[in-house]
């Protein structure tokens, strides 16, 4: 798992737009659609496939917080959301600053030998 603080995390969301739950839906599934099962002939039952809410999304904004559903600040941004985040701020931040060519970014760092891999 990877670790940025809640402020980091909060403020890139922001940054990157991140769309995140802020209400489950509650609008009724359409009507049956005839021969649906022909579009759908390895549909599982829900006992089995146990499958997620759906929610309403919205991009993430810092200042409207207690808008969105957020029950643990650990586990509120996936994993993948995280290394997103993650791997926005490594690409972009500068290590060397000469005359007037900053050289920043991970890529760099990995291609000149200085780190042997990234994840």
């Amino acid at each position: 798992k990877i670790h940025a603080p809640w402020e980091v995390l909060a403020t890139y969301a922001e940054v990157l737009k991140i769309k995140v739950p802020f209400k489950a839906n509650d609008i009724p599934n359409s009507q049956e659609i005839p021969l649906e099962w022909l579009f759908k002939p390895f549909q599982l039952a829900e006992e089995v496939m146990h499958p997620e809410p759906d929610y309403f999304t919205s991009a993430f904004q810092k200042d409207k917080q207690d808008f969105f559903l957020i029950d643990n600040k650990d586990t509120f941004f996936p994993a993948s959301t995280r290394n997103r985040i993650v791997y926005y701020i490594l690409s972009r931040c500068p290590y060397w600053k000469e005359d007037q060519k900053d050289k920043k970014g991970i890529k760099r760092l990995l291609s000149n030998g200085t780190y042997t891999s990234v994840y």
